[in-house]
């Protein structure tokens, strides 16, 4: 968790990273998966020529 008391925060400010930079690491990580998820669908479709959902 991200309270007040929570451990995580404070282990990562006791290794020299402040709450904001962990927070900003932690979103900066997560853009960077997704693009990386966005990237391997596209990239399978693409290969594949599968329609994403399929015509009626």
């Amino acid at each position: 968790g991200f309270t007040s008391i929570s451990m995580y925060p404070k282990l990562w400010a006791a290794s020299g990273l402040s709450y904001p930079d962990l927070i900003d690491r932690l979103i900066t990580l997560a853009l960077e998966r997704a693009e990386e998820r966005r990237q391997s669908l596209t990239d399978y479709l693409q290969a594949s020529d599968t329609p994403l959902l399929p015509n009626p």
